[in-house]
């Protein structure tokens, strides 16, 4: 029998689990937008921008929407996780570009 101690902690594994998996799909969903924008169809590429910033909001309100109707605690829980994940992501994405630019051009290292 689970007793509500341990139900609260699963809730809370949950949450952390899906702030993790969130800011890894965002992050996934930037870059494949990113990629999908060509430089010569200037207003399909806008619209491509702003949808995916739209679904991806929506997407994001929908789940902290959820997390405040269970507790509020675990959407700050969630936010604080998923904000994370994106910083760690996007910090490890710079040093994987310095890599890249410092191996493409060996006399330029800083």
């Amino acid at each position: 029998m689970i007793d509500l101690s341990q139900m609260k902690v699963a809730l809370v594994v949950l949450w952390v689990a899906l702030g993790v998996a969130t800011g890894f799909g965002y992050i996934w969903l930037i870059k494949k937008n990113a990629a999908s924008i060509k430089p010569d169809a200037s207003s399909k590429g806008i619209v491509n921008i702003f949808g995916g910033i739209f679904v991806r909001l929506i997407g994001i309100g929908i789940v902290i929407y959820l997390a405040i109707r269970m507790h509020p605690l675990y959407a700050v829980i969630f936010v604080l996780v998923f904000t994370v994940t994106q910083f760690v992501l996007i910090f490890g994405m710079g040093k994987e570009l310095k890599k890249d630019e410092i191996s493409q051009n060996p006399e330029k290292k800083e």
